[in-house]
């Protein structure tokens, strides 16, 4: 990803980076920047939210900054404080390993914080050291990365709207805010308006490394690999849920495929929210439409793969906070 405005921002606070620190590094002398990273940490989803968070992780580590250290953290539900994290990483710095230690930080007057990761529970439970923590001196910096619970909260079970807000409310001049979308900055600062909070705002471009690649054919299904003529793959990608529309995609293809088209469609997401009887659906019918496919689980190997083999993107969600998918598919040049 092109993280250049993340990266600015981070070494105009003097934070740093080093993945794969051990453990004579987590007491340290100079300023340092603890980078949360508690969801993929202690259980990645690989959801868009992660993938950015993996790939930040990556891109800091791969620039090499002199005399710039991170420290990669997560915080535990019921145990108060941030701990240390030990990465294992291969020789192009992507993530392969992650090792939760029971070493907790001891930040002071200069360091930063900066809370990328969806870990709501997590996080909430550690509200009272993040005051102590400012207290000290430290730099708060928390990600928002949408604010669709609390606008549409139809969209989300019940605990996830009440942790969400919560949360929220209590960040409110805790921590500075980070956001990726001029929409999600500009209904923060209606918000700061409104319940008068002090606490900064900041709007961050974020971008995509995805690029072309060459396919790895047999990752495929066999059946996708057979060319038929006047054929167009269309893809989804994307958690499943009620607001991304997915089985309004597949209806409609359905009536398409009554009609005799020989289009492919092709959905790719995890399970999200409310999403158990269309989780249903779409494994049923990728088993048994000759044109469907649904892939739950795949590597960002194979993403990339079915990005660039596909003919368009359709993305029918009824709101997003940014939507990755977009940025991804520009980046390989394939319409929307």
């Amino acid at each position: 990803m092109s993280f250049f405005k993340i990266y600015s921002l981070l070494k105009k606070l003097q934070t740093s980076i080093k993945c794969g620190i051990s453990r004579k590094h987590f007491s340290v002398a100079e300023n340092t920047l603890f980078f949360d990273i508690s969801g993929i940490a202690m259980y990645d989803r690989r959801t868009g939210i992660q993938r950015v968070v993996r790939e930040l992780l990556t891109y800091l580590n791969e620039r090499g900054f002199k005399d710039i250290k991170l420290v990669p953290v997560y915080a535990p539900r019921f145990t108060k404080g941030f701990y240390c994290i030990e990465l294992k990483t291969d020789s192009s710095h992507k993530i392969i390993d992650i090792n939760l230690t029971t070493e907790r930080i001891s930040p002071k007057a200069g360091d930063s914080l900066f809370i990328m990761d969806w870990a709501l529970g997590e996080h909430l439970c550690q509200i009272n050291v993040l005051r102590d923590y400012k207290r000290l001196g430290v730099r708060l910096f928390y990600v928002i990365h949408d604010l669709l619970p609390l606008e549409r909260p139809d969209c989300f079970n019940n605990r996830t709207v009440y942790l969400f807000r919560r949360l929220f409310e209590r960040l409110w001049g805790l921590t500075d805010f980070v956001c990726f979308s001029i929409v999600t900055q500009k209904k923060l600062e209606r918000l700061k308006e409104t319940h008068h909070f002090n606490s900064k705002i900041y709007k961050i471009r974020l971008g995509t490394w995805t690029q072309p690649n060459n396919f790895i054919e047999k990752e495929l299904p066999e059946s996708l690999r057979r060319e038929e003529p006047d054929q167009c793959i269309f893809l989804m990608v994307g958690t499943i849920e009620p607001r991304k529309n997915q089985q309004y995609v597949l209806r409609e293809f359905e009536r398409l495929w009554e009609k005799g088209s020989k289009d492919r469609l092709i959905i790719i997401g995890k399970p999200g929210w409310k999403c158990k009887e269309i989780i249903r659906e779409l494994t049923l019918k990728s088993a048994s439409l000759k044109h469907f496919y649904y892939f739950p689980s795949i590597s960002d190997q194979s993403l990339v793969n079915y990005y660039s083999m596909s003919s368009a993107l359709v993305y029918a969600s009824t709101d997003e906070g940014y939507g990755l998918p977009l940025i991804e598919a520009a980046a390989i040049g394939i319409p929307l």
